[in-house]
């Protein structure tokens, strides 16, 4: 991933929604997924930029989950996708 466009984004002050859809080149259904959270309208700069190849990486996979102890800068949802603590994803896995 090219640092300069998130640098642009940044000045520009635009949603990290918005930012990981366009980087993502997600569907229109993922995209308002995304979109749609209280917390991705929240400015890019809140969010730990170091972090934003494996949001990107998340939504081209359609993950469910990711695995992460940053639970102060990582988005808590992003659409479906659900940040989890690991300890808590063990607990969730054993369940099944």
């Amino acid at each position: 991933m090219n640092l300069f466009p998130l640098i642009d984004f940044m000045r520009e002050h635009r949603p990290i929604g918005e930012v990981l859809v366009e980087l993502s080149g997600c569907d229109h259904k993922t995209a308002q997924q995304i979109a749609s959270t209280q917390e991705m309208s929240e400015p890019l700069h809140r969010f730990d930029q170091d972090d934003f190849h494996v949001w990107i990486t998340a939504i081209q996979e359609n993950c469910d989950y990711i695995l992460t102890t940053n639970h102060r800068r990582f988005p808590s949802k992003i659409g479906e996708m659900e940040r989890i603590h690991p300890g808590d994803f063990y607990t969730h896995l054993s369940k099944y």
